[in-house]
């Protein structure tokens, strides 16, 4: 196996890994001038300063854009670094390595750290920051971590998921490939959370053309369009730019730059002058494919080895056929201050067998719209975690969910295609002054 040299970034705005190859005369001397980057040299002393924790600045800037001026064209891999840190701001504190790998509890450390040093206190006050965030972090997470390995997909990064070579290739959705009985095409780039939401980068190498068609006609349909309204607020562009949204009574577009809504049912509020406009959908729904389609996302990101005891999840994401079987209700949150620019989905995968809790957990980020939910018909699950007492014991471990009070429960379990509306409320500031 060729040697790899490798440089970890982290920052307020997303982590990044980079390797090079040691197969040229070359790589050695290369990356010892990607890493002179972040060295300071003291004449004085003699001495070379190598600091994990870094403050962004001009001279780092101008060093990385030569180094990638220099060397980008041979190596494309270096146009990652410079997006990656050129999305830290001036005097915005990040960590740089040259390990590739780290636990959760390691990235949380390391979280913590650049708060600390991001939050303008003096030293001893950063101290002090970080000693509270470490204690916080172990009143929230240290259970939750004690049970669970924590993995984040994150849309800046671009990421490739399963096997390279299109003729060893087995679809994870329906386990057919080019060389089995039934045959498969991998002719489409299939994206492993919907590119209508604005992931670009996720490419999920196991999935079918056919089911990629289907997912994508259906359950994912579904999704896309109970988060229109957010798309076209945000601006996120799908595969054919920012959405125009028609509704029944009203439509949202952009016109000159701005996002403009028009409808026949709109409510002023004299008193404070809010504005409450509702738009009533042309099309229906059934709630069970936004459960469906977040699993799906799941299922297109986690380890090979973990599809094994997913099989029954896997058919029910691919059933057409209705039952009657109650769900995990999917918790759901709207918060400003965790939004996203891009797709978020993070993983809490069960370490050892436990009848108590769920065997997968994960978090998907949208904008301003957080989901958790429980990944069903696990055969390492001997609960369906529906019962309000099932479901309570595992929401309480999650401190750093149960902690906020503003979540919402759905129950996303009716296969009954419904109209749906969204009431956009346009709220006016100058009245809650």
């Amino acid at each position: 196996m060729t040697e790899k040299f490798t440089l970890y970034i982290h920052s307020r705005r997303g982590s990044l890994t980079l390797s090079i190859e040691n197969n040229t005369e070359n790589a050695f001397r290369i990356y010892l001038e990607l890493m002179h980057i972040f060295l300071t040299v003291d004449d004085n002393n003699k001495k070379i300063i190598v600091t994990t924790i870094q403050k962004m600045n001009v001279m780092i800037k101008n060093k990385y854009n030569n180094f990638v001026n220099s060397y980008g064209l041979k190596m494309p891999q270096l146009n990652k670094l410079k997006a990656a840190l050129d999305r830290i701001p001036e005097k915005d504190y990040f960590f740089v390595s040259n390990k590739s790998e780290y636990t959760t509890d390691q990235i949380l450390c390391i979280d913590n750290i650049i708060d600390s040093h991001n939050s303008s206190l003096v030293e001893e006050e950063v101290v002090a920051k970080f000693s509270e965030l470490t204690r916080q972090m172990g009143e929230f997470f240290g259970e939750v971590f004690k049970i669970y390995e924590f993995k984040v997909f994150d849309s800046r990064q671009n990421i490739k998921i399963g096997e390279s070579d299109r003729s060893k290739r087995i679809c994870r959705f329906c386990g057919n490939g080019i060389n089995t009985e039934v045959k498969a095409k991998f002719a489409l780039k299939a994206h492993a959370f919907s590119e209508a939401l604005g992931n670009k980068s996720i490419i999920l190498n196991e999935e079918c053309d056919s089911c990629n068609g289907k997912f994508g006609s259906q359950i994912e349909d579904d999704f896309i369009k109970y988060l229109d309204v957010y798309r076209a607020f945000y601006k996120v562009r799908g595969k054919n730019g920012i959405p125009t949204l028609k509704f029944k009574n009203g439509v949202i577009k952009e016109v000159d730059g701005c996002t403009t809504v028009a409808s026949s049912d709109i409510n002023f509020n004299e008193k404070n002058g809010n504005i409450a406009v509702t738009l009533k959908s042309l099309s229906k729904l059934a709630n069970v494919n936004i459960y469906k389609t977040l699993c799906k996302y799941v299922i297109s990101v986690i380890d090979g080895n973990k599809l094994t005891s997913l099989k029954k999840t896997i058919k029910w994401i691919n059933s057409d056929k209705e039952t009657q079987e109650l769900l995990p209700k999917v918790a759901l949150l709207i918060s400003n201050e965790m939004y996203v620019d891009v797709p978020v989905l993070g993983l809490y995968i069960r370490k050892y067998n436990s009848t108590e809790y769920p065997h997968i957990v994960a978090e998907f980020k949208f904008k301003v719209l957080i989901f958790v939910f429980i990944i069903p018909f696990s055969d390492e699950d001997q609960d369906s975690f529906v019962s309000d007492e099932s479901y309570k014991k595992f929401w309480t471990l999650f401190k750093h969910y149960s902690s906020t009070e503003a979540w919402v429960f759905n129950s996303f379990s009716s296969y009954k295609k419904e109209e749906f509306q969204f009431v956009v409320n346009i709220i006016n500031k100058k009245s809650e002054q």
